[in-house]
């Protein structure tokens, strides 16, 4: 991907993301799928093309049981410092 690329890459999928939202869908940036570029290629029958993340899409599920996972989180105050 020719250098200056990757900027108009991450501003399409920004907007990408804000739109499918406005629009009521759910989304999720993977920046893992390019970490296997060549699988995912394979499984999308695609050729000649640079993988630089994949997108979820789908609707929300509020009720869902994994939706109520939430991990530990270290207090605001540990790593922040303001300044007045």
């Amino acid at each position: 991907m020719p250098k200056g690329s990757w900027l108009d890459v991450g501003l399409f999928i920004q907007n990408f993301l804000i739109a499918a939202e406005d629009l009521g869908f759910a989304t999720c940036a993977q920046a893992s799928f390019a970490d296997y570029p060549d699988v995912v290629r394979a499984v999308l029958s695609l050729e000649k093309v640079d993988i630089v993340c994949g997108i979820a899409l789908g609707y929300k599920d509020l009720n869902h049981p994994l939706n109520s996972y939430r991990t530990e989180r270290d207090p605001l105050e540990n790593f922040t410092q303001w300044y007045e």
